[in-house]
């Protein structure tokens, strides 16, 4: 019962707004689907490490997206105040990345199982970021299409958290390098890459604990 206690309590990656626990990462790491709380900090990692390549991107936190979808669709509230260009959203369990391309001033769907209703959720967001921000800032942006960005599926595998999480992070290095690797990596590869990259991240349990 002790052990049990001290696993449970044991911090891996932790910031002054956002911590992440052992059990979650440990259960990822050998099979169970992505949580929430695993994306959100890759997503903080993922935005620093856009700014060594020379530009940002900005993510915005699952439960926030998830919060404001539900207000949508039962109020159609067209009022939050956002400059977020990222989103890893979550449909019936299934993640997919919508991106807001800045310099082409079009939204883009990575999904690596395409469905109609992924499509639909992905539209609702778009009119909304795109009414808030004309109201706002009287700046305009393409809702729609959503244009469906060509990208590796999943299979008959529960893998889409882990394909959207590495989407993101080809888009946040850029090179031809990580989009090359992400062609033809096996996800549990990733998914081991993913967990390493939280540990060593400077707020994670390698970097402070062992260096």
């Amino acid at each position: 019962m002790k052990l049990n206690f001290l696993f449970c309590s044991v911090v891996v990656w932790q910031d002054t707004v956002m911590s992440l626990s052992g059990p979650i990462l440990c259960h990822f790491l050998f099979g169970d689907l992505v949580e929430s709380e695993i994306i959100n900090v890759y997503m903080i990692i993922m935005q620093k490490q856009s700014l060594q390549h020379g530009f940002e991107i900005y993510c915005m936190d699952t439960m926030v997206q998830k919060e404001v979808l539900t207000k949508l669709e039962q109020h159609g509230k067209r009022s939050m105040k956002m400059q977020i260009h990222h989103f890893l959203m979550n449909d019936r369990w299934h993640w997919f990345l919508l991106v807001y391309k800045r310099d082409e001033g079009i939204f883009k769907l990575w999904n690596s199982m395409h469905d109609p209703f992924s499509v639909g959720k992905a539209k609702v967001y778009t009119k909304f970021l795109a009414a808030s921000i004309r109201h706002l800032w009287g700046f305009d942006l393409v809702s729609e299409p959503v244009l469906r960005e060509p990208c590796r599926q999943q299979g008959a595998t529960l893998d889409c958290g882990i394909y959207a999480c590495m989407w993101l992070e080809c888009l946040a290095r850029d090179t031809d390098e990580i989009w090359s690797y992400a062609q033809n990596v096996k996800m549990d590869t990733y998914r081991a890459r993913l967990a390493a990259t939280i540990l060593s991240d400077e707020n994670g349990l390698l970097k402070n604990k062992f260096e």
